[in-house]
């Protein structure tokens, strides 16, 4: 069938581009310029030349990118920051002072979005037991955390400290992490350690100094010692 001959050819042909992007150092760009012009056949093919968009067209130059530079460049971070200055200039009508309304919405635009990000505060269903605030959500200077997350508590310059969250508190709008600390005994890779738990709970306040960020990735042994994987250096 053309339509699966055409898709098919898609398939290689991004499986080569993640190679490129892994920087394989057996990468053939000149296999990936005859893919890409394989599959600009056969989608010609299948859905005629009323169904080829400027993006197949863009697909050839990329053999020529990945050759020049050495590596796949893919993504592009302000290709996305154009939509809040459209959604600013859709709404000015005026066209006198055009530039400075448009700029005028977007600047209180984003300042609104930094507040909500630098924001801290429980989030989710708060339950009051009278003097303490709780939930299973927290968010802090832009990271939200919950219960059972695994995350990497810093003050300052100091190491940081893994630990577990079983709980989230507000008293008197100082807030608070509760939960048990993983104590590194090991250090397997430059980027994991093997933590054993700490089953004291202890409550964590947190202050403007605190950074709590997320741990790449955890999973918990047979053996009930944590294996995480977090930035390099963040640990003791």
């Amino acid at each position: 069938m053309k339509q699966l001959q055409s898709f098919y050819a898609a398939c290689d042909s991004v499986d080569m581009l993640r190679r490129a992007k892994e920087c394989d150092r057996n990468f053939d760009v000149d296999q990936l310029r005859l893919q890409i012009l394989r599959h600009g056949c056969l989608h010609q093919v299948a859905y005629g030349k009323e169904g080829v968009k400027p993006k197949h067209h863009y697909a050839y130059h990329v053999p020529h990118q990945v050759q020049r530079d050495g590596l796949l460049l893919d993504t592009f971070v302000l290709e996305r920051k154009h939509q809040p200055i459209k959604a600013g200039a859709q709404h000015v009508k005026n066209t006198v002072v055009y530039e400075r309304s448009v700029m005028a919405r977007a600047m209180i635009d984003q300042s609104r979005k930094l507040k909500a990000f630098v924001s801290k505060s429980l989030i989710g269903t708060v339950k009051s037991t009278g003097r303490v605030d709780i939930s299973h959500k927290l968010k802090w200077c832009g990271t939200t955390v919950a219960i059972r997350d695994v995350v990497v508590v810093t003050l300052g310059d100091m190491e940081g400290i893994p630990f577990e969250i079983h709980g989230c508190t507000r008293e008197h709008a100082s807030l608070a992490i509760v939960g048990h600390v993983l104590t590194p005994a090991e250090q397997p890779t430059p980027n994991s350690w093997r933590c054993e738990r700490d089953e004291r709970l202890v409550n964590i306040d947190l202050h403007d100094g605190h950074r709590v960020q997320h741990v790449h990735a955890w999973t918990v042994g047979t053996d009930g010692v944590y294996l995480i994987l977090a930035a390099e250096s963040t640990l003791s």
